[in-house]
């Protein structure tokens, strides 16, 4: 996260960033992060298949970290960190 950005203006980003995504990516997003659901009861409830929960999850990570950065595309290399990293983290 950006240092200069006081605690409101980051939430303030992080809810725009929210609001601009895709319906289901968001709510793959928060059914990850907010109710802690794997990807295979988040493929179960949703109808599509872990590998494209776990997508739109990384795509979520990618929107929102451009969010809080000023719009600063991120790296491909720097994408797959953070996919690898949620998925280890899962």
């Amino acid at each position: 996260m950006r240092d200069d950005l006081t605690e409101a203006d980051t939430l303030a980003r992080l809810e725009l960033g929210l609001r601009r995504m895709p319906k289901r990516r968001r709510e793959i997003f928060l059914a990850v992060q907010v109710e802690g659901m794997a990807y295979e009861a988040i493929a179960e409830r949703t109808g599509i298949s872990v590998a494209e929960g776990e997508q739109h999850f990384a795509e979520a990570l990618v929107q929102l970290h451009e969010t809080l950065h000023g719009g600063a595309p991120v790296s491909r290399r720097r994408r797959l960190c953070r996919w690898l990293a949620a998925m280890i983290g899962r």
